[in-house]
């Protein structure tokens, strides 16, 4: 059976939250959706021992934390923006 490795070590994970390059390229994505979709395949599979199925939980639990950290980041941003539009506003006679 195969084992999965920890998504974080994808480039452009969210390791660093507030780079603005903490987004993965394209590529790191499909290799994500790849890896989410095989996990998900190992939980549908009846053959999966207890160790695959760990390690496919472990990959899924490893996205989602992963895409909370992305999130985060992104809201970090927009909030950013906001108050930049906001003091650009401020500055702009009436």
């Amino acid at each position: 059976m195969q084992r999965f490795k920890p998504i974080a070590w994808l480039p452009g994970a969210a390791a660093q939250a507030n780079e603005p390059n903490a987004f993965p390229s394209p590529k790191a994505q499909r290799v994500e959706l790849q890896r989410i979709e095989a996990a998900c395949a190992m939980i549908g599979n009846a053959a999966a021992d207890e160790a695959d199925l760990r390690a496919a939980f472990l990959t899924i639990g490893s996205a989602l934390c992963t895409e909370k950290q992305r999130t985060a980041a992104l809201y970090q941003q927009v909030q950013a923006m906001e108050s930049e539009i906001a003091r650009l506003k401020s500055e702009v006679p009436a």
